[in-house]
C-alpha cells in the first residue's frame, strides 16, 4: 500500500498539531507516552515527551521537537544526520488562548475513566479555517492530557502508557554532529498556520480519494 493511500501527510499534520497543543500549555505535567491517532479506520503511532513546554515526537523515522523556550521547531532526519529549523509564533497564540489554538469556549461536561486514570472531560468549541468546530478532551489530574476527539469522532488522539516526571534534557535537541539544512524563511508559522495546514492536507487527500 503506497504512502498516500494511507494518508501519511494528514497524520504527521495532525499529531504535529496535537504535540503542538502541549506545546501551547506548558501547565500540563511533564511525561513521555505513545501517542496513537485514528482516523477513517487507519491508526499510526507515536512517541511523545513532554518537559516544561518542550515536545518532542518521534514516527515515521523522523523526530520533531518544539522548544517553547525558543519559539523553534527542528526537524530530525536520522538516517541523513541533518535537521531542518522552523520559527515558531508559539507565544502570541498562547496568550489569545492558553488551552487549544482557537480555542473560543471548554466546558465541562463530565468525568470519565479512560486507560486506567480517571479523567474530566471537557467539549471545547475553537475556530479553525473551516469555521467553528468543536472537539472534545480527556485530562486527567486537572494537567495530564489523555485524550482528544472531533466531535464528530473523525479523528482520535490518545495517550497510552503515560510515564509522568522530568524528561531528559538531551531529548529536546539537535543529536550532536548532525548537520543543520538551510531553508528560506517562513514568516514565523505559528500553531493555527499548523493546524491549518493539517485541515488542507486531510481535504486535498479526500479529494484524491473521490
Amino acid at each position: 500500500m503506497g504512502i498516500r493511500k494511507i494518508g501519511l501527510g494528514f497524520f504527521a499534520l495532525i499529531l504535529g498539531y496535537a504535540a503542538a497543543c502541549l506545546a501551547a500549555t506548558p501547565q500540563y505535567e511533564n511525561f513521555s507516552a505513545d501517542m496513537l491517532l485514528t482516523s477513517s479506520g487507519r491508526n499510526i503511532q507515536a512517541k511523545v515527551y513532554f518537559n516544561n513546554g518542550n515536545v518532542r515526537t518521534e514516527m515515521f523515522q523522523t523526530i520533531s521537537i518544539i522548544r517553547r523556550d525558543q519559539n523553534v521547531m527542528w526537524n530530525i532526519m536520522p538516517a541523513q544526520k541533518m535537521y531542518m529549523e522552523l520559527q515558531l509564533n508559539l507565544d502570541q497564540l498562547a496568550q489569545a488562548s492558553p488551552q487549544t489554538p482557537g480555542e473560543v469556549e471548554r466546558v465541562k461536561v463530565g468525568d470519565e475513566m479512560i486507560d486506567g486514570r480517571m479523567t474530566e472531560k471537557f467539549k471545547v468549541t475553537y475556530d479553525s479555517n473551516k469555521g467553528r468546530q468543536e472537539m472534545f478532551q480527556w485530562i486527567a489530574n486537572s494537567k495530564l492530557p489523555v485524550k482528544m476527539q472531533a466531535a464528530d469522532e473523525s479523528w482520535t488522539v490518545e495517550y497510552k502508557n503515560i510515564q509522568t516526571g522530568p524528561q531528559d534534557d538531551a531529548l529536546f535537541l539537535p543529536p550532536a554532529g548532525f548537520q543543520k539544512m538551510e531553508m528560506p524563511a517562513l514568516g514565523g508559522m505559528n500553531l493555527q498556520a499548523l493546524q491549518q495546514m493539517a485541515q488542507r492536507v486531510k481535504d486535498g487527500e479526500e479529494k484524491s480519494q473521490n
